[in-house]
Order: C-alpha cells, then sequence, then structure tokens
C-alpha cells in the first residue's frame, strides 16, 4: 500500500513539473516578439486602370460662362499667331531692301572706277587735231572682249568735221585694250563694259 502512494506522489510531482514546463514555454513564447526577416526585395507594381470610353455625368451641371471664357482665348492665340509671321515677312523684306540698295551702291561704284580708267586711257591716246571749232562732237561706239581688247569701233555720230571724227578713231585704235577688264565682275562687264559709248568733244580738257 505504501508502494502506491509512493509511486502515484510521483506521478504526481512529475505531472506537476512538466505542466510546469510548459506553462512556462507557452507563456514566455507569448511574451517574447517574433522578428521576420526578408531576404529577397519585394516587387510592388502600380496598376492603373484607364477607362476607355467615358460617360459624361448628366447629373452635373454645366457652367456656360465657364466655357465662353474658355473659348474666347484661342481667338487672341490665333490672332497673336498671324501677326508674327507678318512682323517676320516685314522684316525680311526689308532686309532684301537693304541688300539690293548696297549692291546697287557697290555696282555703281565699280561702274564709275572702272569708267574713269576707260577715258582715261583714251585721253591719252587721243591727239586732238588743231584750229577746230570747239562745239564739235562725235560719238564712237566699241566692243570689247572679256579680256579687255577692242573688236570693233564704230563711229555713230559725225561731229561734221573729218580731221576731228578720224582723231577719235585714232585715239581707239592706239588704245587697243583695256589692261584692267580681267577685274571686272562678269555681270557689270556684261552690262556696261562690252558695249562702250564715248563722246569725243574738243573742251574734254
Amino acid at each position: 500500500m505504501k508502494a502506491r502512494i509512493r509511486y502515484l506522489n510521483a506521478g504526481l510531482v512529475t505531472f506537476l513539473m512538466h505542466g510546469s514546463i510548459i506553462s512556462y514555454l507557452f507563456f514566455s513564447a507569448a511574451l517574447t516578439p517574433s522578428y521576420e526577416l526578408i531576404t529577397k526585395p519585394i516587387m510592388v507594381k502600380l496598376n492603373f486602370d484607364i477607362p476607355q470610353n467615358l460617360e459624361p455625368n448628366t447629373n452635373t451641371p454645366v457652367n456656360k460662362t465657364n466655357i465662353q471664357n474658355i473659348q474666347s482665348n484661342p481667338i487672341d492665340t490665333a490672332s497673336a499667331l498671324t501677326e508674327t509671321p507678318e512682323i517676320a515677312r516685314t522684316s525680311i523684306n526689308e532686309l532684301i531692301n537693304q541688300e539690293r540698295d548696297f549692291l546697287e551702291v557697290e555696282n555703281a561704284s565699280i561702274q564709275e572706277k572702272y569708267a574713269s580708267m576707260v577715258i582715261l586711257m583714251i585721253e591719252n591716246a587721243w591727239i586732238k587735231p588743231r584750229n577746230i571749232p570747239k562745239d564739235l562732237s562725235a560719238g564712237l561706239r566699241l566692243i570689247v572682249n572679256k579680256s579687255g581688247r577692242i573688236l570693233q569701233s564704230e563711229l555713230v555720230k559725225s561731229s561734221g568735221n573729218l580731221r576731228f571724227d578720224n582723231s577719235a578713231l585714232q585715239a581707239v585704235a592706239r588704245t587697243d585694250s583695256f589692261y584692267f577688264y580681267n577685274e571686272i565682275p562678269d555681270e557689270i562687264y556684261k552690262e556696261s563694259f562690252r558695249i562702250i559709248n564715248l563722246k569725243f568733244n574738243p573742251d574734254n580738257d
């Protein structure tokens, strides 16, 4: 009988000990905070659903005043845009006119320069006849190639004095060619120096 009582006491003690251990472990686990380790990056994707067909909300009142104000702005913008090209065109036209005026002045200066050289060379070759009236005038037309050689000389207006006319023709013959013609621009040569009209007068001194 005593042995049985000891066995029951030992079993009870063992049960209480195991119960105490289990209770301790349970409450320890409940009170201890848990930690979760993330070892891989989390991929987050945001998807935006765009409705394809939106139906207007007929229940919301439309403010007509605001619509009118919005429509008035594009008209002003359009007028401003139409004015800008006009200003640009005006500026371009002014630049073109200025360039044209500059070229005309430059060409006139070039023509005057080489015309003076032509006259100077012919005057240096001209031997004026003596004892002739001072009111005589003879006109000659010359054809000159681009290298400056006189190809043809023609009396287009006689002075009425044979000696005077011949002296003018002889002056052109002595000149023969103009050394500076290779300096004349092609356009100016064709316009003013391919055909030259000369007027001889005794008072040209």
